[in-house]
């Protein structure tokens, strides 16, 4: 994931491999009966850059004077990217690494800091800093308030929404005879994505809708898009359902910021029905749900 979002160029990661991981990793738990919630999901971990760093430095600033260093070690390959050093570049990465992790199937895992955007300055090694540089801060700015309740809205999002945490490796077959399949991928162009598409290195956005029927959901069905591309890429939705209509839940993009990045039950904005083409900034994620 991390290659996905600030290697791009230079890494080489499938779609398919961004789909396996999406929907649990069945390629490494699946073989041996093991589910779903057997995949810890994590972009980043106590030890190594925090979330805010890791698209916020190109590299690890261990070496720096008291209080925010030094410290010895520190991995050097962190796959990390300042994003040009562009701050709001920097924050819609943090969004949608956050999304990734939240929006997939298997037990999401974050540091303590990591909703609220918290930093280390450039140190991935900071264990031996008793200081300001590795404290926990209870008081937020606007941008760490706002990164902060979009965090805790999507958690809130995840824990509502049974579709999103399966006890078992989603199923490509339509299980209830709803003419929707439990789970199904698709390109940009709304076609069904196959396995030409999932295996092309030039291949960077992915979108997939779950059938919400099937696992009790009070959303019929959802949509996630993901644009891993340097530009704008248009997404054909597909069939909502029945009766249903798309509604925007959040887009990680630039120009959704503040508290309301992820909107309250309720409040999603109206986006269209089948055939709809929504325009997805790059390296930005997109959640759908019909009613």
């Amino acid at each position: 994931m991390r290659k996905k979002q600030n290697k791009l160029g230079v890494e080489v990661v499938t779609t398919g491999t961004m789909a396996s991981r999406f929907a649990g990793s069945s390629d490494l738990y699946g073989d041996d009966g093991r589910k779903p919630w057997h995949s810890v999901n994590f972009m980043v971990a106590h030890d190594g850059f925090t979330l805010n760093d890791l698209y916020a430095y190109n590299s690890k600033l261990n070496g720096q004077a008291w209080p925010y260093g030094p410290s010895d070690g520190g991995e050097d390959n962190n796959n990390s990217w300042d994003q040009g050093g562009v701050v709001l570049d920097q924050r819609r990465a943090a969004r949608t690494g956050m999304a990734f992790m939240l929006l997939s199937a298997g037990v999401p895992m974050f540091t303590g800091g990591d909703e609220a955007l918290r930093t280390q300055f450039g140190n991935n090694n900071a264990y031996n800093l008793d200081s300001p540089a590795n404290w926990l801060y209870w008081t937020r700015s606007g941008v760490e308030a706002d990164f902060q309740t979009f965090t805790t809205r999507l958690i809130a999002f995840r824990k509502a929404h049974p579709s999103l945490r399966p006890s078992n490796f989603y199923s490509g077959v339509d299980n209830n005879g709803n003419v929707m399949e439990q789970m199904r991928w698709f390109k940009p162009d709304g076609g069904v994505a196959d396995a030409a598409y999932f295996g092309s290195s030039s291949n960077h956005a992915i979108a997939w809708r779950i059938d919400g029927s099937e696992f009790g959901d009070s959303a019929s069905a959802i949509y996630v898009a993901y644009n891993g591309w340097s530009g704008n890429v248009n997404f054909t939705l597909p069939w909502p359902g029945a009766g249903k209509q798309w509604y925007r839940v959040t887009d990680t993009a630039t120009w959704n910021e503040g508290a309301n990045t992820v909107v309250a039950p309720g409040a999603e904005a109206y986006i269209g029905g089948e055939y709809t083409v929504y325009g997805l900034q790059a390296r930005s994620l997109l959640v759908l749900i019909a009613k």
